[in-house]
């Protein structure tokens, strides 16, 4: 059977735009979260510091190539479960992304204060292509959850719906989160091995 590529991103585009609720609710989320980081760097701060100094240690030895596999490998994963274990009421998506809105806020917090407001302008490209494709993913997750326990309060017996936006969603990830997430591991790859 013969695939329509350009049909099927068109569909998937088209998903995205219904999702659009559920991706502005991810992305106040965590700027709500990010705001309260930089404001609030003190919450879980030695096991964010920990966190960052081990991950440090698994990357300070990386050439190019292993340092953008080793961050499409994390971005990969992360977005992948954000998005399918949406299914588990939505909740894992919400945690999620509160989690790493306050780390990047108390991260960029320490980073203005050692080396000044500037700093960001070095670090925005980062997250340029990560960023969106994050918040899709929390997006289509929290979308899932939500059918799920609309149709479970409902209680609608037709699970057509449920399993068409599941369908749409691995579908939207292949077609646009993947290409997001291969492009920013290639940019971050080749930033921090430049900045090292």
């Amino acid at each position: 059977m013969k695939i329509n590529f350009k049909e099927q991103y068109k569909k998937s585009i088209k998903y995205l735009i219904d999702s659009q609720n559920f991706i502005a609710f991810m992305f106040v989320l965590i700027l709500f979260f990010f705001i309260i980081g930089i404001l609030f760097p003190v919450f879980f701060k030695e096991q964010i510091i920990s966190f960052f100094l081990s991950l440090e240690d698994q990357i300070i030895s990386l050439n190019p190539l292993e340092l953008i596999l080793f961050i499409f490998n994390n971005n990969i994963k992360s977005s992948f479960f954000i998005l399918i274990l949406g299914t588990f009421i939505g909740v894992f998506p919400l945690i999620m992304i509160a989690v790493n809105g306050y780390m990047i806020g108390f991260i960029l917090h320490y980073a203005i204060y050692s080396s000044g407001i500037f700093i960001i302008w070095k670090l925005f490209p980062h997250g340029i292509f990560e960023f969106p494709a994050v918040l899709i993913s929390a997006g289509l997750g929290l979308r899932l959850g939500y059918d799920l326990v609309f149709n479970f309060v409902s209680k609608n017996k037709k699970t057509n719906s449920f399993r068409k936006n599941i369908f749409e969603s691995l579908k939207t990830f292949v077609l646009i989160i993947l290409p997001l997430l291969i492009i920013a591991a290639i940019i971050e790859g080749l930033l921090m091995f430049l900045l090292k």
